[in-house]
């Protein structure tokens, strides 16, 4: 009984697959001859001593499970209106390095800098006013500081000379820090402005 069971799902099954895969005239043609002929017996199918699957014979003729002979065979199987199997060596050859898929990656807005490049250059051009007006000060202390006494007279008229060079002393530091920082922004602003005119 369980033979019988076992021969008859073979049958339904190799129907199943016969009808299947014939879309085609011809192989619709030699497979419709198969339908309603008796399974004469069942094979095993061995690839290197492996069991892979069962074949049905039916009039002396094997019928070896493709797919299952495939894949242990190391070959690709597509099943359309038609079984094409493809050898290891044309797989690896049709296998082409994957590119990232830009198809669908949208286009880089095109971004206008042109009221960005304007800020710049108003920016670098109040920088080199404003540089060039606390390098001539930075001369202008640097002046005033030759003239500073090296002693000072007792009384208000020294402590007066010598509150106004402290001051002018001050004035010069804050005016050097100021001058070294305003150099640096400039020459960043000048770097962007180049970058965003390219």
């Amino acid at each position: 009984m369980k033979k019988t069971l076992k021969n008859l799902s073979l049958v339904i099954s190799g129907i199943i697959v016969g009808v299947a895969i014939s879309y085609s005239p011809d192989i619709y043609a030699a497979s419709s001859k198969l339908l309603g002929t008796k399974i004469t017996k069942v094979i095993n199918v061995n690839y290197n001593s492996k069991f892979i699957g069962e074949a049905p014979v039916i009039n002396g003729v094997s019928y070896i499970p493709v797919r299952a002979a495939a894949n242990e065979l190391g070959l690709g199987i597509a099943v359309e209106k038609e079984i094409n199997l493809t050898s290891p060596e044309s797989l690896e050859s049709s296998i082409e390095p994957s590119l990232p898929d830009t198809s669908n990656t949208p286009a880089e807005p095109v971004v206008d800098n042109t009221e960005k490049i304007k800020q710049l250059k108003e920016q670098i051009e109040f920088l080199k006013s404003d540089i060039a007006k606390k390098e001539k000060e930075k001369a202008e202390y640097e002046a005033t500081m030759k003239s500073k006494p090296s002693t000072y007279e007792d009384g208000i008229r020294g402590d007066s000379q010598k509150a106004f060079y402290d001051n002018i002393e001050q004035n010069y530091k804050s005016n050097d820090r100021i001058l070294e920082m305003q150099k640096k922004n400039l020459a960043d602003y000048e770097s962007q402005l180049a970058e965003l005119q390219k």
